[in-house]
């Protein structure tokens, strides 16, 4: 049943009760699994590093947390202004990287999911990215078994691998183009 409307486009694709439902279900799975709050401190540690490559930093530090080392808190900034603004060489290394829509790709990917353990889940795809476990592909079968192994290893939400085949079965007795 149609919603209130969007107060910004008029239409109910936003308002509608189940959409509604779906972002408190988003909302309650980020809650639940302290994914802000994690991805916060990591990210800052992260800006406090400035490491040449970012996403082997992240997922390194992603696995540590979820094994239970503490995040470092943000420290309290002196004034409004400060935490609004970011410095250039930080704002710079954020552009050059693409962290934010990296790390937002993978964390939608983890709620898709629904993955027991996000933080891993992230992990293993900020890796897959800076080419940590992964490593730089240099053919299209690389590409397509790495996207194999992740489904097929992803704990929690098993996945059945099937070879490949084609489309018309092997052996198939019936004449070509009937």
């Amino acid at each position: 049943s149609p919603g209130r409307m969007c107060a910004t486009c008029g239409s109910s694709h936003l308002t509608s009760a189940p959409a509604l439902r779906a972002q408190a279900s988003v909302e309650e799975y980020i809650a639940s699994h302290s994914l802000e709050r994690t991805l916060t401190g990591v990210v800052n540690e992260l800006l406090a590093a400035l490491p040449a490559e970012p996403y082997p930093f992240l997922a390194a530090r992603l696995r540590a947390v979820a094994a239970g080392a503490p995040i470092a808190e943000p420290a309290a900034a002196a004034a409004e202004e400060e935490a609004a603004e970011l410095l250039p060489e930080i704002s710079t290394y954020l552009k050059a990287h693409d962290v934010a829509d990296v790390i937002e790709g993978c964390v939608n990917s983890a709620v898709i999911a629904r993955s027991p353990t996000p933080l891993l889940t992230v992990a293993d795809l900020l890796e897959a990215k800076g080419g940590g476990a992964v490593g730089k592909f240099t053919t299209t079968a690389e590409v397509r078994q790495t996207f194999v192994d992740f489904f097929c290893q992803t704990k929690g939400v098993p996945h059945t691998f099937w070879a490949s085949s084609p489309v018309v079965p092997l052996n198939d007795p019936t004449p070509e183009g009937v």
